[in-house]
């Protein structure tokens, strides 16, 4: 007994498309989130690039000011 195809393919389509987008819209997601996670330590590192600039040119300006006193 054969099935019929017009009952059939359309579930099958429908089928296919739902899981192929559902495993895309998961695979956009992980790579947003991998992107945020980069930029947010990249953010991290140059803050902290900035503040130890910053430390280093307020050091370097009090052993200035002591080496004056």
């Amino acid at each position: 007994m054969v099935r019929d195809v017009r009952s059939y393919q359309p579930r099958l389509i429908a089928h296919r498309l739902g899981r192929n987008n559902h495993r895309h819209s998961l695979f956009f997601l992980w790579i947003f989130g991998q992107l945020g996670c980069f930029f947010s330590q990249l953010t991290d590192v140059l803050y902290g690039l900035f503040l130890l600039n910053a430390l280093f040119k307020l050091n370097f300006f009090f052993l200035l000011f002591f080496h004056i006193l």
